[in-house]
């Protein structure tokens, strides 16, 4: 349930007030009075704030409740978080602000596991992403990306990869190495081949290829037994990949 408007900080508060308040009282059977219940905490676990607010919730995350937060409005390069204060930060969205910066603060944020940092102005993504181990989705489409550090290809857990509509011109050649990609969507960039270890992903069912340079298709993709969906539309491919034939399962859109 997302806490909106000026009503997060407040209720934060007031929690913390009632859990201080209440923390010894009992009542006359001898259990805890005044404990607040599974939906009293769920509401402090998630917020939708603008930057003002977002202040004043640093202030008063003090015990980190906080697992999802949805900041927007943002001022220019102006968003920093504390490791500290949101150690348990499980989802974080940053959609279409100011960025134009990948913000190096988040990759402290070592309970992160999806990310959403579409529609902003990054250019370039730091090394020290590969240090969020429990990633489970990352999503950064649309910004001004033209290369990925291969740290990104480190993060084990990562399932779900969306890097759609950037300025790409090559994937980490060990992308092979995300053991648990299902699904990888770089259509919309200006890639000219694929790496032949997409043929490692043995979990990956779909990939969305189209609208970039592509001339061919490694031999490697015949190798992917689970491979659902791939879309190579808009591409300058040379001749289409008979190979592929083999996986009945495999739709192919050339």
């Amino acid at each position: 349930v997302d806490i909106i408007e000026e009503a997060a900080p407040v209720m934060l508060k007031e929690m913390k007030k009632t859990k201080r308040k209440r923390k010894h009282s009992r009542s006359r059977h001898g259990k805890r009075e005044g404990v607040p219940t599974h939906d009293e905490e769920a509401l402090c676990t998630s917020l939708n704030i603008n930057k003002k607010q977002y202040k004043t919730c640093v202030k008063t995350n003090n015990e980190g409740q906080i697992t999802s937060l949805n900041l927007n409005s943002l001022e220019k390069n102006t968003f920093f978080i504390q490791s500290t204060v949101f150690n348990h930060l499980s989802n974080l969205n940053l959609f279409d602000n100011n960025l134009t910066e990948f913000p190096s603060c988040i990759c402290n944020l070592y309970c992160l596991k999806d990310l959403q940092l579409s529609k902003n102005q990054i250019k370039y993504v730091p090394e020290t992403v590969g240090k969020l181990n429990n990633l489970v989705k990352l999503s950064i489409q649309s910004n001004k990306i033209s290369v990925l550090p291969k740290s990104i290809c480190e993060i084990e857990a990562l399932a779900e990869l969306y890097l759609s509509n950037n300025a790409l011109t090559r994937i980490p050649g060990n992308v092979g190495n995300i053991k648990n990609l299902t699904i990888l969507a770089i259509g919309g960039n200006k890639l000219l081949w694929l790496p032949k270890s997409i043929g490692k992903l043995k979990k990956i069912h779909s990939i969305n290829a189209q609208n970039n340079r592509i001339r061919y298709i490694p031999k490697s993709f015949a190798k992917i037994a689970c491979l659902q969906w791939l879309d190579v539309t808009g591409n300058n491919l040379f001749e289409n990949p008979m190979f592929l034939d083999k996986n009945k399962t495999l739709r192919v859109k050339y």
